[in-house]
């Protein structure tokens, strides 16, 4: 599976490739980490898109298989156990199902957030004036 920030044929960033495997039909893919900023940059309405790719062992060449196209907003209402039907690629009729188990948000806090709890900031600057330094 791989996994890219934007929309089919655009300026889609690949951020994700997850491991190979072989033979199994109802791969269970372990839990992935991401932050909001890897999958849309921020906005959650942006396109998301999963690519399921077949690879062939003995020419060692890719074969996309099917496709999925998202957002993170959509993700969230899927993750209540729903099944997502996936559609084929290159013209192909394959049909499969992506079931989202579940999504955690966690809220991280920013510099400001940190200020507004009362953390206090120090600065130290300092010039060298050595002969090291050159003149």
């Amino acid at each position: 599976m791989e996994i890219y920030r934007g929309a089919r044929g655009a300026n889609n960033v690949k951020f994700y490739e997850s491991e190979y495997f072989v033979d199994e039909f109802n791969y269970r893919f372990a839990e992935m980490e991401f932050t909001d900023q890897d999958l849309c940059n921020g906005d959650l309405d942006a396109a998301i898109e999963f690519k399921f790719i077949n690879r062939n062992q003995y020419k060692m060449d890719n074969v996309e298989i099917c496709y999925f196209q998202t957002t993170l907003n959509e993700l969230y209402k899927a993750a209540d156990g729903r099944k997502m039907e996936l559609e084929g690629s290159f013209g192909n009729k394959v049909k499969a199902n992506m079931t989202v188990s579940n999504i955690e948000w966690e809220q991280l806090p920013t510099f400001t957030d940190y200020l507004r709890d009362g953390y206090e900031i120090s600065l130290i600057g300092a010039i060298d004036f050595t002969y090291s330094n050159g003149l």
